[in-house]
């Protein structure tokens, strides 16, 4: 691959460097390059935004990058033996999903029947961005925060609907979701060539059931090594502790 593209290892090198620049002036002068600090690095490195948006239609552009920063590691740090990956829209196409049962669930709403679906997600996730911290710090409980996300996410299309109609609804989507579930195209590829030769491990704000139940029904469990959850450590990434 540096063969047929010199100028891509180049500036492989060059994000590499920077992002390694960016860990060692954050307090950790001097600490040995953990395997662990690399898979992060080269983790964050093939997901940036436009890179993710590249190789979600030809992923054969993450194993690329990701090879890419695999070598770099080996010349510059301790052997890497362990990668880390976040899973909702990293593994697990949320977004895609989300969409997919938010149309579903919509169509069966006549308040919703003429909303965009694009529209009804960004409000969808916007709340979701708002609630889900305050689940995982125990502010509310999850049944709370999906019953305040719908009756918000209807109030301007539906001003006050009946509490027992939004939790119908809530349940309703959920459903929806859970059977539309699927990963990102080539998370399985990935997992599968990365595994022989390093740990994998997911890092992820979530609640442990949950995400050990995803994983399982993606079909990419066997393919884990070690989960660990916000809700197992109590803090929320990007707060290192999460990664000690």
């Amino acid at each position: 691959m540096i063969n047929e593209n010199p100028l891509y290892w180049q500036k492989t090198q060059g994000r590499v460097a920077s992002y390694w620049g960016i860990y060692y002036r954050r307090g950790r002068r001097g600490a040995p390059v953990s395997s662990t600090t690399w898979g992060l690095v080269c983790w964050r490195l093939c997901a940036k935004p436009g890179a993710r948006r590249r190789w979600k239609a030809n992923p054969r552009l993450l194993l690329k990058g990701l090879f890419a920063c695999l070598l770099v590691s080996r010349a510059v740090s301790t052997p890497l033996t362990t990668i880390l990956f976040d899973l909702d829209d990293t593994l697990f196409d949320h977004a895609g999903t989300a969409r997919a049962a938010l149309a579903t669930t919509a169509a069966g709403r006549p308040a919703l029947q003429g909303v965009p679906v694009a529209e009804l997600y960004q409000r969808y996730s916007e709340l979701l961005e708002e609630l889900h911290p305050q689940v995982m710090t125990g502010r509310i409980s999850y049944l709370a925060a999906r019953q305040e996300r719908f009756q918000r996410l209807l109030a301007p299309y539906e001003p006050a609907p009946p509490a027992a109609e939004v939790s119908e609804l809530a349940a309703q989507h959920y459903g929806h979701y859970q059977h539309q579930r699927r990963p990102v195209a080539g998370a399985l590829a990935l997992l599968q060539a990365l595994k022989p030769v390093y740990k994998i491990g997911i890092v992820t704000n979530n609640r442990l059931a949950e995400q050990q139940e995803k994983l399982q029904y993606l079909g990419l469990r066997h393919l884990v090594d070690a989960l660990i959850t916000s809700e197992e450590v109590g803090v929320l990434k990007p707060d290192p502790r999460i990664y000690e």
